[in-house]
């Protein structure tokens, strides 16, 4: 006897919810991190006695990384319904993209201007690290509200 197995495509058979990410927020996490990256930057570095070219470090690694934050959320095309878990990844390798690209331009940024080295470096990572937390924020409450 010969027994005919019905075959279900995946969203049905998984117990994973097919959701589609939060663009807007995605975008406006990114650009609200950028910007309180920079503004404290700019803080600091009044308070402080630095160089003139320490102040024009914290905008500039900013604006990388915020450009870079929004060309990869773009990229990972947010507003298509997937699976979770394959969500997850995506913005795992969204993460490492991320992680590849912004001190390569970085590098560029620094050769093709006339800014200091450190503060770029410190402002580009701090920058970097706030951009993360935000959008990490943004996904974690995202997907609580989904699940």
């Amino acid at each position: 006897m010969v027994k005919v197995v019905a075959m279900t495509d995946q969203s049905t058979a998984s117990k994973e919810p097919n959701i589609s990410l939060p663009t807007s927020k995605m975008i406006l996490a990114i650009f609200m991190s950028s910007l309180a990256a920079c503004l404290g930057w700019m803080l600091v570095v009044k308070l402080g006695d630095f160089e003139a070219g320490t102040m024009a470090a914290g905008p500039a690694g900013a604006g990388l990384v915020l450009a870079i934050g929004i060309l990869v959320v773009i990229l990972m095309r947010p507003w298509r319904r997937r699976l979770l878990g394959d969500w997850v990844n995506i913005w795992l390798a969204g993460i490492i993209g991320r992680l590849l690209i912004t001190p390569a331009a970085a590098y560029l940024l620094y050769s093709a201007t006339s800014l200091s080295g450190t503060p770029l470096l410190l402002s580009v990572a701090t920058t970097y690290v706030i951009v993360q937390c935000g959008e990490a924020a943004v996904l974690a409450l995202h997907i609580k509200c989904v699940t």
